[in-house]
Formats: structure tokens, C-alpha cells, sequence
């Protein structure tokens, strides 16, 4: 057998064994027009969840505005739902639904997890809403409005469009504002004035929880939604909680936040499936990209999705294959080619279209962090990293110039 086939065996044979071990772990999939006056959305279904059920919480995300459209793969580039394809453990539904622009309406908002709660059953008393930049008003808006319906809310670098005396609804709920000091998208006055109208509420502020990061630009709160202290102090809460009272015993600053990647667990992190085929994504360190280089993938069967080892170099791929897929371990057949609205189609399309682009370049600036500049360039930190030779943790400069691909 040739030395090429011989590894490519090997390599399939973990594949095979991964994918067979993360179907059990979780699923993530996307869902459009579930019913009227809903949003497409993502559902990450937790490890087990086959066997909670309905003791499982619930996480809404909302996403900002540079997310809104009708690409829904746009809502995984940050948030919760990228936490856990980079490795967070989320015990907990996960859905992130699509704004196709104009803002949140907390109304179509509620129908979206209605339509969730029929089909998929959740804690209904551990429900928790989080959100950044216009997500941060939805979040507000929202749990200013279903105050009842949610357990704890977050809602980072944004403000409200619902009235002053809704606002004094979030006095009736534990709910953490965080804001950058330096923010120049949306000023720290936009949270602080929901901080007034909260504490003018006949309640007070005893339920409201702030964190004003010095110094923190406008993408600095994105590593909240890294962090495990986030969601350990989400799941603290519960509506059953005797009058409700907030957890003061986290906390978060532009320093913490450095940290927000530390204890990813490594392996397969994530398992989507569609109706056209499903997608697992590694980070497993035993792979080297440089076992890749002299294999051919015309002889294995493909179906739509994707597998990616670390180390795994998009170029191989391309000069490869035509389309990126999950073993089929029906057997080697030759690559068969996504259709074109599928979810892993539409990626690699992304992919090609980034490569054809022109490489630019940014300087950092004053508490820019990696996810500030990678939200800011419409890319991923993974990208960046790997575009400048970074580690997640690296220290960057005032004025370092990085390649945004």
C-alpha cells in the first residue's frame, strides 16, 4: 500500500471515531421561516440534551448590527454560539437568531422562542438573554419587556429604544450592563441612562449589576461572551430565586478579559446538521497539516459540511478538492459537490471570495483587543491569528500594523 494511502487510512479511521463521538455530544442547526413573524435562527442543542430536555436553560443571543442580513453563517463570526465552536462548554440551548436589519422588536423576538419552546423544550425558568451593540439594545429591550419571562440578562455596549418607564421594568430582574469608557460607536451615556431610568423604578437597583470597562473601546465587551464566569453567573439565577436577587460575585475588567480563552477544552467542539448533510469541526492538536500535503481526495465520498483538524491549511483543500465535507463511511466514492444554499457551500464560496481579496492591513489602536479588530475587519480571531503568526493570548502594541485577510 502506498505510504500516502497508508496515512490517509489512518487519518479517516480518527475522523471516522471523532465524528462518531461528537454526534453524541451536540448539535447546532439553522432554521428559517419556522413559523409568522419569526427570525432565522441557529439552535445549539447541549451534550445529553436528549435526556433533560426541559431542565436544560436557555441562552438567547443578539447579535449586532454588522451581523444583520440573511446569511445566517454571519451570526456564528461572534457570540456564544462561536464560544462553542472554539471549545466553551455551554450546558445550555443556544439560540441565535438572524436580524435582517432595522433592529430588534422584542415582539418577533418572543415568537422566535415560543416557536423554540413547542418544538424544543428548555427550563423555562432558567432563561437568559445576552447581546452586544444593537444586540445590547435588543437585550434590554427585550428583557425590559419580558422581564417575567427571563432569569438574567446582559446586555453589553448599547442602550434602549423601548420607553423610560419599560426600562423600570429591569429593576424586577438580576441584569449586568457593561460598557467601554472609550466606546465611540455607542457612547457609555446610552447604558447609563438605562442605569438612571432602572434606578428610578419604585425598586430601586438593588437587582442591577454594572461593569464600566476603563478604557474599553467599543468591541472590548466581546470577550464576555468567551468567558466561563459568564455563564456561571448567568446559570446562578433562576425566576424560582426568592425575590430574585443578582449575583455580585463576578466581575469583569479590560485585564480579566485578556484570560476569556483560557481553559478551552480541545477536540471536536461542534456538530451541525442540516438537511444537507452535517458538519463537525475539530481543533485536535494531533493533527499536522503537513500529513495532508500529497493526499488526494477525489477517491473519498464527501457529503455537504465540513471537517477541519487543526493545523489543517485551507490551501490543501482547495488544491485538492472541489467542495470540503464529513466522511461518508458508506464508503470511498469520488468528492460529490455541495448545492449552492447549502450552509457549507455558502462558507466555502466565503473562503474563496477572501482569498481572491487583497490582503489589507490595520494598526492597532488604544484598547483594541484581537476580537475588537477581527469584529471591527469582518473576520474571525482564528483568521487573524493565523494570518500574523498570534497565539489568542498575544500582546498587542499601539501601532502594531496586522494583516487582515
Amino acid at each position: 500500500m502506498a505510504a500516502w494511502l497508508q496515512r490517509l487510512t489512518l487519518v479517516l479511521a480518527v475522523v471516522a471515531c471523532c465524528f462518531h463521538n461528537a454526534a453524541a455530544k451536540a448539535r447546532l442547526t439553522p432554521h428559517y421561516n419556522v413559523a409568522d413573524n419569526t427570525y432565522n435562527f441557529w439552535l445549539y442543542l447541549p451534550e445529553n440534551y436528549e435526556q433533560t430536555q426541559g431542565n436544560t436553560p436557555l441562552i438567547l443571543f443578539l447579535h449586532g448590527a454588522s451581523l444583520c442580513g440573511r446569511n445566517l453563517n454571519s451570526v456564528k463570526r461572534y457570540g456564544p454560539i462561536d464560544a462553542v465552536e472554539e471549545g466553551r462548554k455551554i450546558d445550555a440551548v443556544i439560540v441565535a437568531p438572524q436580524c435582517p436589519g432595522g433592529g430588534w422588536k422584542p415582539e418577533k423576538v418572543h415568537a422566535t422562542l415560543e416557536w423554540v419552546k413547542q418544538n424544543f423544550p428548555y427550563n423555562q425558568q432558567r432563561v437568559y438573554v445576552v447581546g452586544m451593540s444593537m444586540g445590547g439594545y435588543g437585550t434590554i429591550d427585550y428583557c425590559a419587556t419580558y422581564y417575567y419571562e427571563v432569569a438574567a440578562g446582559i446586555g453589553m455596549c448599547g442602550g434602549a429604544y423601548v420607553s423610560a418607564e419599560t426600562q423600570q421594568n429591569l429593576a424586577q430582574m438580576p441584569f449586568w450592563l457593561i460598557h467601554g469608557t472609550a466606546d465611540r460607536a455607542v457612547r457609555i451615556d446610552e447604558s447609563k441612562k438605562v442605569e438612571a431610568n432602572i434606578l428610578a423604578a419604585p425598586e430601586g437597583g438593588s437587582r442591577l449589576k454594572t461593569t464600566w470597562l476603563q478604557g474599553g473601546n467599543h468591541g472590548a465587551p466581546a470577550r464576555v461572551f468567551y468567558h466561563r464566569d459568564t455563564y456561571s453567573w448567568l446559570f446562578s439565577h433562576s425566576l424560582n430565586d426568592d425575590n430574585r436577587p443578582v449575583n455580585r460575585d463576578y466581575d469583569f475588567t479590560l485585564a480579566s478579559l485578556r484570560g476569556a480563552y483560557n481553559s478551552m477544552p480541545r477536540g471536536v467542539v461542534s456538530v451541525v446538521n442540516s438537511s444537507k448533510g452535517t458538519v463537525v469541526k475539530f481543533t485536535d492538536t494531533d493533527f499536522d497539516g503537513d500529513e495532508f500535503e500529497n493526499i488526494t481526495y477525489d477517491d473519498i465520498d464527501f457529503d455537504a459540511g465540513e471537517f477541519v483538524p487543526a493545523g489543517f491549511d485551507d490551501d490543501v483543500l482547495d488544491n485538492n478538492a472541489t467542495s470540503r465535507g464529513v466522511l461518508n463511511t458508506s464508503g470511498m466514492k469520488k468528492v460529490k459537490q455541495a448545492e449552492s444554499h447549502d450552509a457549507g457551500t455558502e462558507r466555502n464560496e466565503a473562503r474563496k471570495k477572501e482569498k481572491s481579496t487583497k490582503a489589507k492591513t490595520v494598526t492597532v489602536r488604544s484598547g483594541d483587543t484581537l476580537s475588537a479588530i477581527a469584529h471591527r475587519n469582518g473576520t474571525t480571531v482564528e483568521r487573524l491569528c493565523r494570518a500574523n503568526g498570534l497565539s489568542r493570548n498575544a500582546t498587542l502594541s499601539i501601532g502594531q500594523r496586522l494583516k487582515i485577510k
